[in-house]
C-alpha cells in the first residue's frame, strides 16, 4: 500500500505508457485513491513531479483520449469527481522544510497549468491555499532564516499568477474570492512589502467585479465580500485605505437596482466606523461619513417602488441607525431613531397582511422591544426621549 515504492520504481512510468488511455485512467485514479486513503505524504518535488506523470490523465487531455470538454458533457460526476480527487492529491504534498514545500508548489503547478480551462477550477485553489499556509511558516520561522521576507514575498507572487491564470479561463468569482482571501493572508503576514502585495490583490479583486461580474444578485454578493474583507484588514495606511473605501462606497451605489444600492451603502458604512488602519491600533469612527452612508441609504430606499421591499429596507436602515447610535456615533440623535420608528410603523399600517409583511413586522417589533428594553434598564440612559 506504499505509493513511495512505485513512485521508486525506475521502470513503472514507461510499463505505464503501454496501457491504452482507459487503462491508465483506471490505474491514476486508483493511485491517488491510495495516497489519499493511506494518508500518504509526498515529501519532495521529485516524487510530486514523478506521481503527477504517473496520473497524467487525470491531470491534462491527452493524445489518446478524449478532451476536457468531451469528458465533462459525457459524464459530468465522473469528470468533477476525478478533478476533486486531483484537488485532495495536493494536501498530501508535504515537503520536510518550508524551502522543498515551495518547490512541491511550483512543480505542481507546472503539471496542473497543463490540464486546461475546465480543469484548473479544481486543481489551482488548493495549491493556492497550501501557498497562503506556507507563508504563515516562512513568517513563524522568521528568526531561523534571514531570507523569509524574499521568500513571502515570491510566495505571494506565486498565488498572484496563478490566480491570474483562473482569471485567464474566462472566471470571476472564484478568482475574486481568492483574490481577497489573498489579500487576507498577506495581513496576517507582516513583512517589508505587505501593504503594497495587499494593495494589490485587492485592486485585482475591485477589477474583476467592475469587468467581469455583470449579474445584479452576483454583484451584491462580491460587493459585500470585498466590504467585509476590507473591514478585517489592519496593514493600510490611510493614504491607501481612503482610496480603497471611497471605491467600495462608489461602487455599492452604482449597483443596478435600488434595494440592492440601499444594502450595499449600508454595508460601506461600517468601513466608515469599525475598519482600521496602520496608524493606529483604534478604528476609524468617522461618525460623519457613517451618518451621510445611512442618509445615502434612506434617499435610495425612498425611491424604491414596491411597497414590501420599501418597508423592509427602512427597516434594515433602523437597524443600522440602532447600532451606530448605541456604539457612540454622536451625530445620530434619538430624534433620528424616532423618526424612523414612526415611518416604519406608518409604511407597515399600509401594507396588506401576508408572510413576507409578517416576518418584516416581527423583526420591527423585535428592534423596538429592544430599545424599550434599553430604556427600562436605564430610564435616564441613551433612549430617555425614545417614544414607540
Amino acid at each position: 500500500n506504499d505509493v513511495l515504492i512505485v513512485l521508486g520504481l525506475s521502470h513503472f512510468i514507461p510499463l505505464l505508457s503501454f496501457f491504452d488511455y482507459s487503462g491508465r485512467r483506471e490505474m491514476s485514479s486508483y493511485l491517488v485513491n491510495n495516497v489519499i486513503e493511506n494518508g500518504t505524504w509526498i515529501p519532495t518535488s521529485e516524487r510530486a513531479d514523478t506521481i503527477l506523470t504517473i496520473v497524467s490523465t487525470l491531470v491534462a487531455d491527452q493524445k489518446d483520449g478524449p478532451t476536457a470538454e468531451k469528458l465533462r458533457s459525457e459524464d459530468l460526476e465522473e469528470f468533477t469527481e476525478d478533478q476533486s480527487l486531483m484537488g485532495r492529491l495536493v494536501h498530501q504534498f508535504q515537503g520536510e522544510t518550508p524551502d522543498e514545500q515551495y518547490q512541491i508548489l511550483s512543480t505542481s503547478r507546472k503539471h496542473f497549468a497543463a490540464g486546461g480551462p475546465l480543469r484548473i477550477p479544481y486543481t489551482l485553489p488548493p495549491l493556492i491555499f497550501q501557498a497562503f499556509k506556507l507563508s504563515k511558516e516562512f513568517h513563524k520561522i522568521k528568526d531561523e532564516d534571514a531570507n523569509w521576507a524574499p521568500k513571502v514575498e515570491k510566495i505571494f507572487k506565486y498565488c498572484h499568477t496563478t490566480i491570474s491564470a483562473l482569471v485567464k479561463a474566462e472566471l470571476a468569482e472564484l478568482p475574486l474570492r481568492l483574490y481577497l482571501q489573498a489579500a487576507l493572508t498577506c495581513d496576517q503576514v507582516p513583512y517589508e512589502s505587505q501593504e503594497t502585495m495587499a494593495y494589490e490583490f485587492m485592486s485585482q479583486a475591485f477589477s474583476l467585479y467592475e469587468d467581469e461580474i455583470s449579474d445584479s444578485k452576483a454583484q451584491l454578493a462580491a460587493m459585500t465580500l470585498i466590504i467585509g474583507t476590507f473591514q478585517q484588514m489592519k496593514c493600510f495606511s490611510e493614504e491607501n485605505h481612503d482610496p480603497l473605501r471611497t471605491q467600495c462606497a462608489l461602487a455599492a451605489a452604482k449597483l443596478l437596482k435600488k434595494p440592492d444600492q440601499c444594502q450595499g451603502v449600508l454595508t460601506c458604512s461600517h468601513l466608515f466606523w469599525s475598519a482600521h488602519t496602520s496608524a493606529s491600533d483604534k478604528p476609524i469612527r468617522d461618525g460623519k461619513k457613517v451618518l451621510d452612508c445611512l442618509k445615502k441609504a434612506l434617499k435610495i430606499a425612498n425611491q424604491c417602488m414596491d411597497p414590501v421591499v420599501q418597508v423592509q429596507l427602512f427597516n434594515q436602515i433602523l437597524n443600522h441607525y440602532v447600532l451606530f447610535f448605541e456604539d457612540g456615533n454622536q451625530l445620530i440623535t434619538i430624534e433620528m431613531i424616532n423618526e424612523l420608528v414612526g415611518k416604519v410603523k406608518e409604511e407597515l399600517s399600509g401594507l396588506e397582511g401576508g408572510l413576507e409583511v409578517n416576518q418584516i413586522s416581527g423583526l420591527f417589533n423585535r428592534t423596538v422591544e429592544h430599545i424599550e428594553a434599553k430604556k427600562a434598564d436605564s430610564p435616564s440612559g441613551i433612549y430617555a426621549q425614545f417614544k414607540a
